[in-house]
């Protein structure tokens, strides 16, 4: 059974998934997972001392 996981999100296979995907081939699911989430953290922890509003970034 080949073609695309259904249950895999979309953005994936978007340039912006794209590293996280490659993360994922080189360290695996786990350590992708910790890098992302402590990059989630540093840019909270970034936003909150500089007492910033998130503004996501707007694709065309």
């Amino acid at each position: 059974m080949g073609g695309v996981d259904p249950y895999r999100p979309k953005h994936a296979f978007s340039p912006v998934g794209g590293g996280i995907r490659t993360l994922v081939e080189r360290r695996g699911v786990k350590k992708a997972a910790v890098a992302l989430a402590a990059k989630t953290v540093r840019v909270v922890c970034a936003m909150m001392a500089r007492q910033e509003v998130y503004q996501a970034a707007v694709t065309a």
